[in-house]
């Protein structure tokens, strides 16, 4: 009778002590991190992941692993207690992986037998390429610059002076250049920088 009753009594400390013990839960800040746009000039992208032990036994992050080598975990290796938090840091090595990328990080933990799956995705773009496509798309574009129109008399090309013309603006706008100045003067007669009188005829060489 007595071994019965030590029995029952060992049962039920064994219960006792199952209960006093608890159990851990986790819990975290959220199940997927978008980057967005990164460049793979600015090196490698990292984000954490706040994990928080939401039971009444402290938590054990056991071990945390990628889908992928480019992608390293780092994590709170200390018991989490209870109502306090940890961290999952994930960092994504972007450097000449462009375009779309989705990984898993799998948190193992004393929490349940399953691993907890977080995920990380984005898009990895180049600054230089996106330079050349703007530079592609927005080549420069050359205008001439307007000429006023000359007339062929007998003695040559002719040209008529408006107002606020100047041997110069004659030259750049008959020839394009400013550098045919000497030879309208010579071919005219222009002492120095002589003044022109509107309605001149000028003879162009």
């Amino acid at each position: 009778m007595k071994r019965i009753e030590f029995f029952i009594a060992c049962m039920l400390f064994g219960v006792t002590l199952t209960f006093a013990q608890g159990k851990a839960e986790i819990s975290v800040s959220e199940t997927s991190h978008n980057f967005g746009t990164i460049y793979e000039e600015d090196g490698d992208a990292s984000c954490e992941f706040i994990v928080t032990n939401t039971g009444n036994a402290p938590l054990e992050l056991n071990r945390v692993t990628a889908s992928c080598g480019c992608t390293t975990p780092n994590w709170t290796k200390e018991p989490i207690a209870p109502g306090k938090t940890g961290v999952v840091k994930a960092t994504y090595a972007a450097k000449g992986r462009p375009g779309p990328f989705s990984k898993t990080i799998s948190i193992y933990s004393n929490a349940q037998d399953a691993p907890f799956i977080v995920t990380i995705k984005g898009t990895v773009a180049s600054k230089a390429s996106e330079t050349a496509n703007v530079q592609l798309t927005q080549a420069p574009v050359s205008i001439e610059p307007a000429k006023t129109p000359v007339s062929t008399g007998n003695t040559g090309t002719t040209y008529v002076v408006k107002k606020g013309d100047t041997l110069e603006k004659i030259s750049k706008n008959a020839y394009g250049t400013t550098n045919k100045v000497k030879e309208i003067k010579e071919k005219n007669n222009i002492k120095n920088n002589g003044s022109l009188k509107v309605g001149q005829t000028i003879v162009l060489p």
